[in-house]
């Protein structure tokens, strides 16, 4: 039986998917959004295919960073949309 703390500690975790706006990477998000994870999108540069995903699942937020840079990787995901900061 799913008691109502198991479903609140479901809820409450995170993915972030690297390579999220097109291909496996969006796959794998859809999937983990389907499983009710909130998606963090992520994407080396602004694209409509990074947005669109991001549109196609609610409640997800998306940062913008290379994942070849060592400099970005560091401090691209405290650079989220909606202000939410990595630790």
């Amino acid at each position: 039986m799913l008691t109502l703390r198991y479903i609140i500690g479901y809820m409450n975790k995170s993915i972030l998917i690297t390579g999220s706006s097109r291909g496996i990477g969006k796959a794998i998000a859809t999937l983990a959004h389907k499983k009710r994870y909130k998606v963090i999108l992520n994407g080396s540069k602004e694209s409509t295919d990074l947005n669109e995903t991001l549109q196609s699942l609610p409640g997800s937020i998306k940062t913008i960073f290379d994942v070849t840079n060592a400099n970005e990787v560091y401090n691209g995901p405290n650079n989220l949309d909606n202000g939410l900061r990595l630790n």
